[in-house]
């Protein structure tokens, strides 16, 4: 939620950004934030998965009520990307082409995790570290060395589908900061 804010800010206030860059960028600080989250906080937990667990929720429910607060509950007009504006014909159906190109960027997000998951070396050390983690560290299985990584980038991977799908939602009206009506 919160990069698709910084996203929607960023496209707002700078006329001409492109939006798949916008959200990755947005993506990027996102996982910033995430890591610094887990350096600071979580790795002090590290041998406490029930503080972890309250500590992540906690500090969602503290980003949810922040975003809340800054920007207000109304959906934030974002426009669609002017090469993706006009429908798409299919098989005498007519489309809107940028939520095509949303669900083929869905199915293929999909499909590179999966592979991931399920077809390399790293995922079976994901694998691994989730169903048995003792084991996986007799094996000499480095997925504790991971745990940083999936921190920084876990809340980076729904920023660009937020950000993307952010033009498919009807604004409720003109938006401005709650903090500046």
């Amino acid at each position: 939620m919160l990069g698709t804010y910084f996203a929607a800010i960023a496209m707002r206030s700078y006329d001409g950004l492109n939006i798949w860059v916008t959200a990755l960028g947005a993506g990027i600080a996102v996982a910033a934030i995430g890591g610094l989250f887990e350096r600071l906080v979580l790795a002090r937990l590290r041998n406490n998965p029930l503080g972890q667990v309250l500590v992540t929720l906690g500090m969602s429910f503290i980003i949810s009520d922040a975003c809340l607060m800054l920007w207000g509950g109304d959906s934030i007009p974002v426009p669609t990307p002017q090469n993706l504006q006009a429908p798409t014909r299919l098989y005498g159906f007519v489309f809107p082409t940028y939520r095509l190109v949303l669900v083929g960027c869905a199915i293929t997000a999909a499909i590179v995790l999966y592979v991931l998951l399920e077809r390399t070396r790293l995922g079976a050390m994901i694998r691994a570290g989730v169903d048995d983690a003792q084991m996986a560290r007799a094996v000499a299985s480095p997925s504790r060395g991971y745990s940083p990584w999936f921190s920084v980038w876990a809340p980076e991977l729904p920023v660009p589908a937020a950000c993307w799908a952010a033009p498919s939602f009807q604004p409720i009206r003109d938006w401005t900061p709650t903090c500046f009506r």
